[in-house]
């Protein structure tokens, strides 16, 4: 049976028709998290739901690639429910972290506060696809804010943001993660209702003048080592630091992986465990995890774009206090936004390999903080805001964002 939470139905009061001591009471929105096991398990808790009187517009779903997405579509246009999701690396659903279920948060959010964008891309197009998801944003909302979920493999990340923030033409609240695929780095995907695809972008566009979007982004990863130049780059592809073959470089600081490809193969994945941190202007760094290598031309492929001329150093995970200071850092994230109707978790697979059951505790006490319904998934790269407010694709992060709906204006 699907385990589910629901959010407290909290109310404002607003000022009345003008008679004196009258109130209005405007509830808020309504927002439901349950774990199921099996599509048909969705359709019944989503029946059971109506039945119950509740009735949701809006879900949100991560979900094992081994689900059965056509049925898993059929079953929210069934049910009258607009639906945005990826395929995952792990689900996360409240206080608790699962491996090949389907995680689901449903909400009554009204529809005039979001619009849902759909688009296939490949690598060539990837920036023009989310430059016009930023353009919908643009021309749909005063005050929007994005939900963006990608494909996860070979797709430069950095196109992701960019475009998006090109079309929008302004910085915005806008997060989201790569889809997964439990590491096997064969497919992922997107989808909708009604859209489907292993190299496609879903955007869950927000009008933040009604729904509150906050957030943030942590890693906890340590540089190591000395500073190291990217001497030629195009896209997510490194083709040489300090002057010299990128493959090189890597393998005589941290060794010959065994799954690094040998003599007479192409590529292969890398280990995830060393990722650049890259040092952007104004003190801000992200980080980049080398994905694949190719022996033959001696290059690395990172999740997301980098420039010829950036800085970097190779970073690893300082040890589990990580984890304690994780959760230490979004409590004061809490202080300054209290009340959440929802709680949208996007982690780096990397944390999950590398804190191993630790992560539960990461997780345990993300939730515990706001204690709202919490949807989240393990991720291949996440998009999130910076210490500058400037929003990034990370690598090896927990990126968290809080929604609440505001109240309605006071009537006149």
């Amino acid at each position: 049976m699907p385990v589910f939470k629901t959010a407290p139905v909290r109310a404002s009061s607003l000022a009345g028709t003008g008679e004196p001591g009258q109130t209005l009471k405007i509830k808020t929105m309504q927002v439901k998290s349950f774990i199921a096991h099996s599509v048909p398990e969705v359709g019944n808790q989503l029946a059971n739901f109506r039945a119950e009187g509740f009735r949701p517009t809006l879900s949100i779903v991560f979900s094992s690639v081994e689900t059965d997405f056509g049925a898993l579509q059929q079953a929210f246009r069934d049910a009258g429910v607009d639906m945005v999701g990826c395929t995952s690396a792990g689900e996360i659903v409240d206080d608790s972290v699962h491996e090949s279920v389907i995680a689901c948060m449903v909400m009554d959010m009204e529809r005039g506060c979001y619009r849902i964008f759909t688009g296939a891309s490949e690598a060539s197009s990837t920036y023009r696809v989310c430059f016009e998801a930023g353009q919908m944003a643009r021309d749909t909302f005063q005050n929007p804010g994005v939900l963006l979920l990608s494909g996860g493999i070979r797709v430069d990340a950095e196109q992701l943001v960019l475009g998006v923030k090109d079309g929008v033409g302004r910085e915005i609240p806008f997060f989201g993660g790569l889809a997964g695929d439990h590491l096997e780095m064969q497919k992922t995907l997107t989808f909708s209702n009604d859209f489907l695809s292993d190299d496609g972008v879903v955007c869950l566009i927000l009008d933040t003048d009604r729904i509150e979007t906050q957030g943030m982004a942590t890693s906890g990863w340590e540089a190591i080592g000395a500073e190291n130049l990217i001497t030629k780059a195009e896209g997510n592809v490194v083709y040489s630091i300090n002057g010299q073959p990128a493959l090189d470089v890597l393998l005589r600081h941290f060794g010959f992986f065994d799954n690094v490809a040998q003599k007479g193969e192409t590529l292969r994945t890398l280990n995830i465990q060393y990722p650049f941190q890259i040092m952007r202007e104004g003190g801000d760094t992200v980080l980049r995890i080398p994905m694949f290598a190719d022996y033959t031309n001696r290059t690395i492929t990172l999740a997301g774009g980098v420039r010829t001329g950036e800085r970097f150093r190779f970073s690893i995970a300082p040890g589990f206090e990580v984890v304690e200071k994780t959760v230490e850092e979004f409590a004061a994230m809490q202080q300054r936004t209290p009340d959440a109707d929802a709680v949208i978790l996007f982690s780096c697979i990397g944390r999950h390999t590398e804190f191993g059951p630790l992560i539960d505790e990461e997780v345990q006490g993300l939730f515990n903080h706001w204690r709202a319904p919490m949807i989240g998934f393990f991720t291949y790269g996440e998009i999130g805001n910076t210490a500058h407010n400037t929003t990034e694709f990370h690598n090896e992060t927990c990126a968290l964002v809080t929604l609440r709906e505001k109240p309605l204006p006071r009537p006149s």
